[in-house]
């Protein structure tokens, strides 16, 4: 038998040996949890969030319905127009209508355009393209300029500017790609682009004309855009593809497209969850399973446990200090105790350990109902880490 082959027939067998065997849900069938609801009656659009600060009601619901109220209840509120149903806090942004889509406070932002496999990622750097569709960025013209603000996850306390940079007028779309340089490799970035309008004089100096830019801010910028630079080898390589494909499922969430009131698919639906059931562990799998094919058998947080300890590669307990930061990597599966009771009931995935505030940063399928990037307390939250491995990669082919 091929190498290959005895890798992948062991694999098998170990998973087989398992599956019978792994622990069950820590929530038991049945158990009764409270969560927040609002009255359906001040969601007047019937789009599923209520009137902006409508107060909460707690209600008591069987725990594997969680991420639904009962009938007459919605589980959201914050809408800024509801007498608009495509207004409301997880509504994309409609460029130059002039009004606040998105009840985020602002008025046609900026928006950030991901893609299924990132935007020109290299080791050192990546593109974030941008849909600039405010009618403030349009007047300007050819005089419109722009710098991007970033950082190192791992260092997100310090971040850095590029030199400002001449855009001119806007394409007929308003989509345009701002490249970044210069990054370390395999490391996960975020990064916001700031407006300006350039605006050029000639002054004289010892008698001699010079010309020179000033910048003046215009008071818009994107959200926060998050991306990865790539490595070397395989297991780096599907690292990358694991985090892009993670910060693709972040815009389709942003988008409202999946999880809470989905437009394409509700809840967790689109990872293999059921309609109102948890999906954190299965966001996890849906994303490790392109290139960790086994990991497939797993559906939550003891079975994503127990496939890690098949290779010995569960860390439970950490003291979260240099130990971390010298075996987690992108793409890592991170255990969180979300309701902080001592046991980990919550799947994420690790992005980067910030040395500058001592927190983890992680990207979270169900969080609300929705996809989102987090920074976790480690010695609070956090009780475990499973590494992914060349040999766990190698079993996958």
């Amino acid at each position: 038998m091929a190498i290959g082959s005895t890798l992948r027939f062991s694999g098998l067998l170990a998973l087989a040996l398992l599956g019978p065997g792994l622990p069950a849900s820590p929530a038991a069938a049945g158990e009764m949890v409270f969560i927040d609801c609002y009255p359906e009656a001040e969601d007047d659009d019937g789009d599923g969030y209520a009137k902006k600060n409508t107060p909460a009601t707690e209600m008591k619901v069987p725990e594997e319905q969680k991420l639904s109220c009962p009938d007459d209840w919605v589980a959201k509120a914050g809408d800024c127009d509801d007498s608009l149903d495509f207004v409301h806090p997880n509504a994309p942004e409609i460029a130059f209508n002039l009004r606040d889509d998105n009840c985020q406070g602002g008025m046609d932002e900026p928006q950030l355009v991901y893609l299924t496999n990132g935007n020109q990622n290299t080791k050192t750097g990546f593109s974030i393209r941008v849909k600039a569709g405010h009618w403030a960025l349009t007047a300007q013209g050819s005089s419109l300029a722009y710098r991007i603000e970033y950082a190192d996850l791992a260092a997100s306390a310090l971040p850095l500017y590029t030199p400002y940079r001449l855009l001119g007028a806007l394409p007929s779309d308003s989509i345009f790609d701002a490249p970044l340089a210069g990054l370390a490799p395999a490391r996960v970035y975020h990064a916001k682009v700031h407006f300006y309008k350039a605006t050029a004089t000639t002054v004289v100096i010892l008698g001699r004309p010079s010309r020179r830019t000033t910048y003046t801010s215009l008071g818009i910028s994107t959200d926060w855009y998050f991306s990865t630079t790539d490595g070397e080898g395989d297991l780096e390589e599907a690292r990358s593809d694991l985090v892009l494909d993670g910060f693709y499922e972040l815009s389709e969430s942003d988008r409202g497209r999946v999880g809470y009131r989905g437009t394409a698919k509700r809840d967790g639906t689109r990872y293999g969850a059921s309609a109102k059931e948890r999906w954190c562990s299965e966001f996890y799998v849906w994303l490790a399973r392109s290139r960790f094919w086994q990991i497939a058998y797993a559906s939550n947080v003891p079975g994503i446990v127990s496939w890690f300890s098949l290779y010995r590669e569960y860390h439970p307990h950490f003291p979260f200090t240099t130990e971390l930061a010298e075996v987690a990597e992108r793409a890592d599966y991170v255990a969180v105790d979300e309701d902080r009771d001592g046991d980990a009931d919550h799947s994420t995935m690790f992005l980067a350990y910030d040395l500058t505030t001592g927190k983890v940063w992680t990207l979270e399928g169900n969080k609300g109902n929705y996809v989102r990037v987090k920074e976790r307390v480690p010695d609070l939250e956090i009780r475990g880490l499973g590494h992914l491995t060349d040999v766990a990669l190698a079993l996958s082919f």
